[in-house]
Order: C-alpha cells, then structure tokens, then sequence
C-alpha cells in the first residue's frame, strides 16, 4: 500500500490507501476504506477540482453518480463513494449508459453569456492559433471550415460530463449503471458528450450504437457533432505535436483524415 500525503490523511482520518492514480499530471488518487468504500481524489488544478465538487453537489441524489462524502477546498480533495463493478460491454450495458447521458442532459444547467455559436468559433479560433506552424495551413483551413459554429444556433446548453465514456462507467453486481470523473463538467451541447465515443467506442459499432441511443431516446444532430468531431481532431493533433507525446498526434492525424473525409457518424 502507497502512504496517503499527510495533508490527504489528516483531512480524510485515514493513514493509509492503496493508490489507484491513472494520471498525475491530473490528479492523485487513493481507495480508502470509509463507508462502504471510497476514494480520495486530489486535484492538481482549481479549476478541475471546482468543478467535479461542483458537479457532484449538483448531482447529489443521482442513482447513477457516486456521493461526494466530503471536500477540502484548501488541499483540493474531494472523498467520492466508490462504484464498484466494471464494464461489461454488453447492449444491455450501453442501453443504460444512454439513459443515464439522457438523464444528465435533463438536469439543471447554469445559464452562460456567450451563445454556442459563439463558444464553438471561440475554440475553433484558439486551437487554430496554437496549430499555426504546428499543423500544415491546408489542413487548419479544411478544418476550419468543418467547424461551423452557425449549425449550433438554437441550441441550448445541457449538463455535460464532457468526457463520457467507458473508462468513466462502471455497472455494479447490483445492475446499477454509474458514471464518474466529472473534472470536466459544465453547461455545453449536447453533442460534446458524444465526441469521445466517436473517437473510439461507437465507431463502425452498430449494435453498440443502437443500444446507446435506444437508451437516450434520439440520435445526435449530425451536422453539430461533424463540427464537433472536427474540432476535436484539430486539438488532438496540435495537443500531441505540442507536447511531444507521438500517440496522441498520430490518433489526432486519424481524425482529421476521418473528418476531412467528411465520414461523420
């Protein structure tokens, strides 16, 4: 067992915890024994930690979302229920992953100033600064055009996870469906919550597919998630050129073949 920082341990009452940490650039994470099980997450940022404390409160209640047993804004930790299980990847499973998104996407969603449209330009524009001179100019410009903010006018914002996936769901011995990780969090499209799956999970995956939007009730607007789709191609290969990291830029060149080709679910 890995000792819990004395920071960690003194705010929790808790010595020691197995550490299950998955990226530290992120954040630590440890399995303590609290309750019935818990985990202790300390956040490496303000930002993240805010808003999975935010999330979580907001969330309080949700079958499908782990209690928040307790926070530490000064050390920025948060002590979460655990959710055991795991992921069985069946059509039963994804059926319920697609109710519980639907179900996220009803909840309370705080109001922002700045209309979709907007936003969708605002990050197209920025992740296009950061790609000049990493990225060929033909390649932002195609890019660019793909990312079309005017398909997002008359949306409205939902609650997002904004990182909905698989490795964030667990299904419990009990049938129950969770979800977990809600660093990302905040009001969005709709949509946003799809990208991830498309960049991997769903794609050329019918019955998967099938199973998923027959639990949320309605299949994505297609043009939005294009745009979506692009945009996140177009940051995931300037993230990886950026920060050396050769994986992430040649899965961030798959996308954009794939979203140049206009081969959007």
């Amino acid at each position: 067992m890995n000792p819990l920082p004395a920071a960690v341990a003194e705010a929790i009452g808790c010595r020691w915890g197995v550490e299950t940490t998955r990226d530290r650039r992120q954040s630590r994470v440890w399995r303590v024994a609290i309750g019935g099980g818990a985990y202790a997450k300390q956040h490496a940022t303000v930002g993240k930690y805010r808003r999975e404390r935010d999330a979580l409160r907001a969330l309080g209640g949700c079958p499908f979302v782990p209690a928040l047993v307790a926070h530490h804004d000064d050390i920025r930790l948060l002590v979460v229920e655990a959710c055991p299980g795991d992921w069985p990847d069946d059509a039963q499973a994804w059926h319920r992953a697609g109710e519980a998104l639907a179900e996220l996407h009803r909840m309370p969603c705080a109001a922002d100033p700045m209309a979709l449209p907007d936003a969708i330009a605002r990050r197209r524009d920025g992740w296009l600064a950061r790609a000049e001179g990493v990225l060929p100019d033909g390649t932002r410009a195609a890019l660019a055009a793909r990312v079309d903010g005017a398909v997002f006018r008359g949306a409205a914002r939902v609650f997002c996870h904004r990182d909905y996936a698989p490795r964030n769901w667990r299904v419990g011995a009990d049938g129950v469906f969770r979800v977990f990780d809600f660093e990302h969090a905040g009001p969005d499209a709709a949509e946003v919550d799809l990208v991830r799956l498309y960049d991997g999970p769903l794609e050329g995956r019918p019955g998967r597919e099938a199973a998923f939007f027959a639990g949320y009730g309605g299949r994505p607007d297609r043009a939005r998630l294009a745009a979506l789709l692009a945009l996140h191609a177009l940051g995931t290969a300037t993230w990886g050129r950026l920060h050396g990291d050769r994986a992430y830029a040649a899965r961030g060149d798959r996308l954009i073949e794939r979203a140049l080709a206009s081969r959007a679910p």
